[in-house]
């Protein structure tokens, strides 16, 4: 593939094209130049590109030419120089995409992948590639490195907000969910690993922030009646509920532990006593409202909590 890179600009930061003389097509991009110039050239030659307009057009007639105008300025750093590379690409995008001789397919150059619909026969195979790609021991040694080096914090924060607003559909959640579970039947966890998923726990302790958003998400699924706990129509066994009864234990033995039933109990009574509010008659406690309406505690502290009895209600929460 022709092209108008000098060797002092290849490392350097640009808007480029790639241009066919014969038939006026072209597409737009930005990057490193000499990078973006090699692995187009490579996948086009391939027939790899991802690009599936652009690699038609290479198939029927490959006479390109790669045009580089490079844009980095020195006394700024490489991030900010490729935000500005994004920036005019993006504008030239939008100068073109009706025209019928452009190429790219991505509206938005930080998104290249929205309002593009993949249709399940293609989902399927790049499942079945991915699979086929781990069975390679060079490949899956060089992701098991990758994994272990870990991720920088700056990574995780554009992860989070990449992903922030998003929520996934209730199809995707039903999908999520038989796939983990596939996943377990085929291949559970060995005792060994659940040990090491459990001594990475410890320690962890859940921020105050996060307490209160999983909290009110609860309260949301609750009002909405969408909330059904995990445990749901599962019977615990022997063997697990006498583990838990010993964790309990244990815990109750702790400063922290002690400390923690002592607020659980104070909570409770608190609430035993708050004056509450039954179908317009005011009462001063639970047991006073349980009396009179002939009706156990937790019945009545059932209704308090049930959107579905908005008559009942502690005056405190008004």
């Amino acid at each position: 593939m022709k092209s108008n890179l000098e060797t002092d600009i290849k490392k350097q930061i640009g808007v480029y094209t790639l241009h066919n003389p014969n038939t006026d097509e072209f597409y737009i991009g930005s990057g490193i130049l000499g990078n973006r110039k090699s692995k187009h050239a490579s996948y086009l030659k391939n027939n790899k590109h991802e690009n599936y307009k652009l690699q038609r057009a290479y198939n029927k007639d490959p006479i390109f030419e790669f045009i580089g105008i490079p844009l980095e300025n020195p006394e700024l750093s490489r991030e900010v120089n490729r935000e500005l590379a994004l920036k005019i690409e993006q504008e030239l995008i939008n100068q073109n995409f009706n025209n019928p001789v452009f190429l790219n397919i991505a509206k938005d150059v930080l998104k290249p992948m929205l309002g593009r619909e993949i249709s399940e026969e293609h989902k399927l195979k790049l499942k079945e590639a991915g699979i086929e790609r781990m069975k390679d021991p060079v490949y899956k040694n060089k992701m098991v490195k990758l994994l272990q080096s870990g991720i920088t914090e700056e990574t995780y924060k554009k992860i989070g907000k990449s992903h922030l607003g998003k929520k996934h559909t209730l199809v995707s959640l039903e999908k999520m969910n038989l796939a983990q579970l596939e996943r377990y039947v085929e291949t559970p966890i060995s005792d060994e690993s659940k040990e090491k998923i459990r001594l990475a726990k410890i320690g962890n302790k859940t921020s105050e922030e996060t307490k209160a958003r999983m909290f009110n998400t609860h309260i949301q699924q609750y009002k909405s009646g969408e909330h059904l706990p995990f445990w749901s129509g599962k019977q615990l066994s022997d063997v697990t509920k006498e583990k838990m009864s010993e964790v309990r234990k244990i815990k109750a033995n702790t400063d922290e532990g002690k400390e923690h039933i002592k607020k659980l109990q104070l909570a409770s009574i608190q609430k035993r006593i708050t004056p509450l509010m039954g179908d317009g008659v005011k009462y001063n406690s639970q047991e006073e409202a349980a009396k009179a309406c002939s009706l156990t505690q937790p019945t009545i502290f059932e209704r308090l909590a049930n959107p579905n009895f908005p008559n009942w209600f502690r005056l405190d929460k008004e």
